[in-house]
């Protein structure tokens, strides 16, 4: 169908990694986007209301006044005063209904201690003549609210100033009557936790090119359009510039276990460097030399297998592509090298996807670019959400807070969509296309009563058939800060042996800022927690039930990462850790030990690929395969089917842009697509005659080449191709 420029409307629901991505694409297309967000803005952004990020948003909380055991505690989420006490014109005087609010807020600031309160006095032009006036009007309530109780009225701090705010919190425009008024600001110390630590290696390129294409503002400046003059003026800095190139991994063990390592994460000079430090590292972990040639002859089959060759693997394990024993140093150094590769789980990874990632991880150190692995210089909404928010705003997409709960078809091309917006139920006509950009569990539960019976209605029906629950594990984190900032390899830090599968990363050393002691903190230690079945069954077997659930997974996560601590010679792996002062535990975990849904991730396990909505085709130059459902409605979500394959901030922009050409494409608007890369297509060049060898083998029904000339069964032979790939030796390793 062919629509007019009046006709391009969209409505987003979520504004996650891949609401934002495809909110960035139609805005830029001359679509008029609404994005619809039940998250709640936090921290320094609070009065933006809406919060934008998903699980990659900050976490912004504080810490709690010391105990008087001195031992170390959680933070506590930010405390803030919405309460405003509003005045006649002229007067100072307190109305009944304002002392009965002050008796309010005198009850939450005795249960809530350790906070200090800023109470600011307004005027406005109906005040003219009365000097002092806002100055009296804030000590006015500051003593009301002290009630002669000393201790509260030290936390009070009076302050004048001068005209109020033109908007409330919520971004509403204030009404004139409403600017005689006292307001409270809590004076409080934030510190970011995250959901963990966020990593971007270099094969993010449809992230990249995004991050590329999102200008900071710089509030300071306002430009001469309406717009601009509001929010802002755009720079020739983006958001891609707020990224770090972190240069090595580190890998720790146990003192008295072998396989203490630190891996260069930096362009290499050759295909044949990487093979020699692939091998050095198997040595390192005692991985027999047969096992050794296997691995790398099974990488040389999946780098010169054909796409439909490599199709075939995701019916099995990596393990079992590789042909790795349980328990064997070959599964141990799987285990590592899969929690380098993003936490994916050698023994459950789908061998596709894992091969995929594998082999795009050894190319960012081959490319010739700029980093291979990034960070970002400071906490993540503060370096990248809020400014990608902010250019979002300028081009015209409007944020809204409120939970949407339902999607109902009213007519055909036509939805309801139910909200939940300060606790009122409101329904809205949908009109123009509509994204739903959620996690697969919410996506689900908002559209299971839709019926599901025509063709193009296929993704919906995926959706309700996938097997979720065995798919969601939880990935999350926890932050660790300091007095002073840890000594750490600049990159990340695998601890090998921990039961927990951890891996961390020093942050404030990457960051552009320098923390001083007026943050409250100077260092960070943000690590990713993977195996939280193995928390849970620690939880549940504990013996002490008076520890709370935060503090036991603090102690346990720094009890793993002190028996990982060096205790060689060597000054480079003296780098011991000071003790942290205080924690944050990523919000969504159940403080009684339960998984919360929202920190859950898709894992790519073997034969699910064909079972998750959508499509993508062969290459990343076809339109899209993706189904507008409804003549109007279409998903998106890392769980979408994406090139990328692994659930990643990659695969939500990738499957974002997948979403919006099958937008353009119902259309039928004349304009250019998203553009989305094939990671099959960004391999090297020189693998093309191998994979047109191995196409033409497999169309006639024969096995890859390798298993042809029985390379496999032939230890020297592998060894004889690795040393004319790499000048490999065939010493080395433990073959007993």
């Amino acid at each position: 169908m062919t629509e007019t420029p009046d006709d391009r409307r969209a409505t987003i629901i979520g504004a996650g990694i891949t609401g934002l991505s495809a909110a960035h694409e139609l805005v830029e297309r001359g679509f008029r986007v609404v994005v619809y967000e039940a998250a709640e803005a936090t921290g320094p952004f609070r009065h933006e209301a809406v919060d934008v990020g998903g699980m990659a948003a900050t976490q912004w909380s504080v810490p709690r006044p010391a105990r008087e055991d001195d031992e170390p505690s959680s933070t506590r989420p930010p405390f803030f005063v919405d309460t405003e006490i509003w005045f006649e014109p002229k007067t100072d005087d307190l109305s009944d209904e304002a002392k009965s609010a002050l008796d309010g807020l005198r009850e939450i600031l005795r249960q809530n201690p350790g906070f200090h309160l800023r109470v600011i006095g307004f005027v406005d032009e109906s005040d003219e003549g009365q000097d002092g006036l806002a100055r009296r009007r804030a000590k006015a309530v500051a003593e009301v609210l002290a009630n002669e109780d000393s201790k509260l009225e030290e936390r009070l701090h009076v302050e004048d100033g001068d005209f109020a705010p033109m908007t409330t919190r919520r971004g509403r425009p204030r009404r004139p009557e409403k600017r005689r008024v006292v307001l409270f600001r809590v004076i409080q110390d934030l510190v970011p936790g995250e959901h963990g630590f966020r990593f971007f290696p270099a094969f993010y390129v449809h992230l990249f090119d995004v991050m590329r294409r999102t200008q900071i503002l710089d509030e300071r400046i306002r430009g001469g359009a309406r717009r601009a003059r509001r929010m802002g003026t755009p720079t020739r800095e983006t958001v891609y510039d707020r990224l770090r190139a972190t240069d090595r991994q580190e890998v720790r063990r146990a003192p008295s276990a072998r396989g203490h390592f630190v891996w260069p994460r930096r362009p290499l000079r050759s295909f044949h460097e990487a093979l020699r430090l692939g091998r050095e590292v198997m040595e390192t972990l005692g991985v027999p030399t047969a096992d050794a040639a296997r691995v790398h002859l099974k990488l040389f089959q999946f780098l010169t297998s054909c796409e439909e060759r490599r199709a075939q693997t995701a019916e099995l394990s990596w393990s079992e592509y590789l042909g790795a024993e349980p328990d064997s140093p070959l599964a141990k150094y799987l285990d590592m090298a899969s929690s380098l590769l993003i936490a994916l789980k050698a023994k459950d990874a789908d061998a596709q996807t894992h091969g995929t990632i594998t082999v795009q991880m050894l190319m960012d150190q081959l490319r010739e670019d700029e980093r291979t692995d990034s960070v970002l210089v400071g906490p993540t909404t503060l370096e990248w959400l809020h400014p990608w928010r902010k250019y979002l705003e300028l081009q015209g997409v409007k944020f809204e807070h409120a939970k949407v709960s339902r999607v109902d078809q009213v007519r055909d091309r036509t939805f309801e969509l139910e909200l939940d917006v300060s606790g009122r139920t409101v329904r809205v006509a949908h009109r123009g296309h509509l994204i739903v950009a959620t996690g697969m569990k919410t996506a689900r539960a908002l559209l299971e009563h839709l019926s599901t019976d025509e063709e193009s209605d296929r993704d919906l029906r995926a959706l309700a058939k996938f097997p979720i629950e065995a798919s969601h594990p939880t990935m999350t984190g926890i932050q660790f800060f300091f007095d002073c900032d840890p000594s750490t390899v600049i990159g990340h830090t695998t601890y090998l042996d921990s039961a927990w599968g951890l891996s961390s990363v020093s942050q404030p050393q990457l960051w552009w800022r320098r923390r001083g002691w007026w943050d409250g903190y100077r260092g960070v230690l943000s690590v990713d927690i993977a195996n939280w079945d193995a928390v849970l069954s620690d939880w549940n077997a504990r013996t002490d039930m008076d520890t709370e659930f935060d503090e036991f997974v603090a102690k346990g996560v720094w009890a793993q990462i002190q028996a990982a601590a060096p205790s060689g010679t060597s000054d480079e792996y003296q780098d011991l850790y000071p003790e942290y002062r205080f924690f944050h535990l990523d919000e969504r975990i159940s403080r009684a030990g339960h998984r919360a849904d929202p920190a859950g991730y898709l894992v790519p396990r073997t034969g699910d690929w064909k079972l998750r909505p959508g499509d993508v085709g062969k290459t990343g130059r076809s339109r899209s395969r993706y189904r507008v459902a409804k003549g109007t409605l279409v998903l998106a979500g890392p769980y979408m089917k994406t090139f990328t394959r692994l659930t990643s901030m990659e695969a939500c922009n990738e499957s974002a842009r997948h979403a919006v050409n099958a937008i353009l494409d119902d259309m039928e608007l004349v304009m250019p697509r998203c553009r989305v890369w094939s990671m099959h297509e960004r391999e090297p060049e020189d693998l093309l005659p191998f994979k047109a060898l191995d196409e033409a083998l497999l169309r006639r029904g024969l096995p890859h080449f390798v298993e042809i000339l029985d390379l496999e069964d032939t230890v020297e032979s592998v060894t004889e191709i690795i040393r004319a790939l790499g000048g490999a030796k065939t010493g080395g390793g433990n073959d007993a």
